[in-house]
């Protein structure tokens, strides 16, 4: 395999990537990149390297470290070129005279929001953060890192990080409509005091439950992690593939705040539910997962009335992990009595219990505990349909949970679409190439190699084109389903050859050589027919026909050879 990779006029491994590009190892001189669009905004995921799942956040604020520059106001004084808890000196001494003054900025955001400052004790040890005139939270910035008090009935959850160096990262998280976001140094708890003085450091705006890592900011907001158009290398199979999907929505409005009192989720049952939020680590590999324990009732549930589906089904997902105690928890919908039981053991393993009126359920394993159980439910279209967790269908045991997912008209679950009070909606990724492909064939003659992940076909839906080629009229390209694979060559005799893949290839192989056509599937020819036409492919993509798909694709490797490889050459390379 390796004499015949040296032979590539094209190799592409997922690796090198930026936003809008998906690097080729070969050619090196930027020829064969990919192109790479989403255009979505920042609801898309992946698996990253250390298997946690990475979101697309935002700064928010501006200036986020430049407190004497506008749009922050201020009411005091502030001195530069502090020792700040990095060792750089980008911090600031700041210095009130009067009880209510303080370190602002204007800023109108809503839904689920996280403000963070980095906070050093000065003469003053306490500081008071606010939101809108409405959310407000103390912290004591000393050993013990105390949380004082909180007021304002959006407020989510509050947090103190020691970050050494006598720094501390505090952050309130609220659900609401701000105005503003205000740093009081303080007395004491709920003491305004008169003459004080703080160092502050890094201040940050991001949607969602946590702080999430500082971006810095100037006249605009800054973005990080899986951005609109940046290629999603996933390692969730263990092994770096493109996760390409097709776009979807996530109708439930608060995938991750769980809170009754700030969000739609509702306790429902005899006794109903009780959250902690923010109460263990998530398979993101922050804070920021709810703890759901039940009231004693076998019906107590967390409940989300859902908007209506305009399907006769929708697929249910959330993310769960045991919190000590077997329990058998359930996903249902009893507007129209379908519902999953699922068994958590003592060891927090996950398994499939029983089931009433679904057919189509699973379980996937995220590490840590964590696992991903789905559904797909019936629904009534144009009704209220229900989402509902029951933590504990016999008792009071508890379980965490996290990403929840609510998807119309879907088969099986795609990767995670965070929201903060309203729908998310991933567009489709589109993979392309800027390259005429004409230059990496020969004369009517070449071989196209392409490895994807064996969970492919386990989510294909019926007839679904999943890769392809194009000539003008002429194409290739692979079409299956759960059970069979057709790989077709059209305009040149309609050529058609199926194989079974309840075997789940992962390996695939075309070539042609201007008399006949070859296919080849993990390590064995499938089939040869007369090739009745001059095929030069100039065009690539998930749809070789220019057909939109609805397939969830992992590819692993994807590689061009500019003329027909032997047989044996082709079965090594497709050999698993």
């Amino acid at each position: 395999m390796a004499t015949a990779l040296e032979t590539a006029s094209l190799v592409m491994v997922p690796s090198g990537y930026e936003e809008g590009t998906l690097g080729s190892l070969q050619p090196l001189d930027g020829s064969g990149d990919f192109t790479f669009s989403r255009g979505s905004n920042l609801s898309a995921t992946r698996v990253n390297e250390q298997a946690l799942i990475e979101k697309g956040y935002e700064n928010l604020l501006l200036q986020s470290n430049n407190f004497n520059t506008s749009p922050w106001t201020t009411a005091g004084t502030l001195t530069p070129n502090q020792t700040g808890y990095d060792g750089s000196t980008n911090a600031w001494l700041y210095e009130k005279s009067a009880a209510f003054q303080q370190v602002g900025q204007l800023i109108s955001q809503s839904g689920v929001l996280t403000f963070s400052v980095y906070l050093k004790a000065g003469s003053y040890e306490w500081v008071r953060l606010r939101i809108s005139n409405l959310e407000n939270a103390y912290y004591h910035l000393t050993e013990d890192g105390s949380l004082g008090s909180v007021a304002g009935g959006d407020v989510i959850s509050t947090k103190i990080d020691s970050v050494g160096n006598e720094w501390y990262r505090c952050s309130i998280s609220v659900n609401s409509a701000i105005s503003d976001v205000k740093i009081y140094p303080a007395l004491g708890n709920n003491d305004m005091g008169t003459i004080g003085t703080i160092y502050i450091q890094d201040a940050q705006l991001n949607q969602g439950l946590v702080a999430y890592p500082y971006l810095e900011t100037t006249t605009t907001s800054i973005k990080g992690g899986i951005l609109e158009d940046m290629p999603r290398l996933d390692y969730s199979s263990g092994r770096c593939s493109l996760l390409l999907e097709p776009s979807r929505t996530n109708y439930l409005r608060h995938s991750e705040n769980f809170y009754i009192t700030t969000s739609d989720w509702r306790s429902e049952g005899n006794n109903g539910v009780t959250i902690t939020m923010n109460d263990t680590t998530s398979p993101e590999g922050f804070a920021n997962a709810a703890k759901l324990q039940g009231g004693g009732a076998s019906n107590d549930r967390l409940q989300f009335n859902m908007l209506s589906f305009q399907s006769a089904s929708a697929l249910y997902s959330v993310f769960i992990k045991g919190a000590s105690e077997a329990t058998t928890m359930r996903l249902s919908n009893t507007r129209t009595g379908d519902r999953v039981d699922f068994n958590v053991s003592a060891q927090g393993i996950v398994t499939f219990h029983q089931s009433s009126g679904v057919s189509n359920y699973g379980i996937e394993d995220y590490d840590n505990g964590w696992y991903r159980i789905w559904a797909e439910l019936s629904t009534i279209s144009g009704a209220t349909n229900y989402f509902q967790i029951y933590p504990d269908i016999s008792g009071t045991n508890s379980i965490y949970i996290y990403g929840a997912q609510a998807e119309q008209d879907a088969t099986y679950p795609t990767s995670y679409m965070p929201t903060y009070g309203v729908s998310q909606t991933r567009l489709k990724d589109n993979f392309d190439s800027s390259a005429d492909f004409t230059n990496f064939f020969g004369n009517n003659q070449g071989t196209i190699y392409i490895e994807t992940d064996k969970r492919l076909f386990e989510n294909l839906p019926s007839n679904e084109e999943f890769i392809g080629f194009k000539d003008q009229t002429k194409y290739w390209r692979i079409i299956g389903s759960q059970t069979i694979i057709f790989i077709q060559c059209s305009n040149w005799g309609s050529t058609i050859i199926n194989y079974p893949s309840n075997t789940t290839p992962t390996k695939y192989l075309f070539k042609w050589d201007g008399s006949n056509v070859s296919f080849y599937i993990d390590g064995t020819l499938i089939g040869t027919a007369a090739q009745t036409a001059t095929f030069n492919p100039n065009q690539f993509g998930r749809s070789g026909n220019g057909v939109d798909m609805e397939s969830q694709e992992l590819l692993n490797q994807f590689t061009l050879f500019p003329t027909a490889l032997s047989d044996e050459a082709c079965i090594e390379l497709t050999t698993i």
